[in-house]
């Protein structure tokens, strides 16, 4: 069912949304180095279709007008907020070590360099990267997906903006 308030935004958010997501992860390198389109995939470029995705995400949410939605929104902002710099200063410092934003760059200096710099960046890295997976994907203690109180909800919220078909 959708709302009747909801604007053409509500409908093709989902779309765009994997849109986003799949070009992201297209530009990760995770087999070769040498991918056909390794010039764009930039550290920036791979950080803002992630982010794009998260702001559309949040606009759906709050496209409807309910509060539900606009609660989970802000609060899916606020984390984002948070956790996006965090994401930025820490493939930042990976290709500050290997000498560029280039992802194909950054993965082959990594894989091939030994050096005291790159033990030095992936800690600083990894332990940071923590934080950020339990900001985006646990939310503990503040998201508590088992429930359904708005109080409790962060993604959830504007999520459940969209439900499935009616039974007549």
């Amino acid at each position: 069912m959708i709302a009747e308030s909801a604007s053409w935004l509500f409908r093709s958010a989902p779309y765009l949304i994997f849109a986003l997501t799949w070009v992201a992860a297209a530009l990760v390198p995770s087999f070769a180095s040498g991918l056909m389109f390794n010039w764009a995939a930039d550290v920036v470029a791979l950080v803002a279709l992630l982010g794009a995705a998260r702001a559309l995400l949040a606009l759906a949410g709050m496209d409807v007008g309910t509060s539900f939605g606009g609660i989970g929104s802000s609060r899916e902002m606020m984390i984002a907020t948070l956790a996006e710099p965090a994401m930025m200063l820490i493939v930042v410092t990976l290709a500050i070590a290997a000498g560029t934003t280039r992802l194909a760059g950054v993965a082959d200096f990594f894989i091939a360099e030994a050096v005291c710099r790159a033990r030095v960046a992936r800690t600083v890295a990894s332990s940071r990267w923590s934080f950020v997976a339990l900001a985006e994907n646990a939310r503990i203690p503040v998201d508590n997906p088992a429930t359904h109180l708005e109080l409790t909800m962060v993604h959830e919220a504007m999520v459940l903006e969209y439900s499935g078909a009616t039974w007549p």
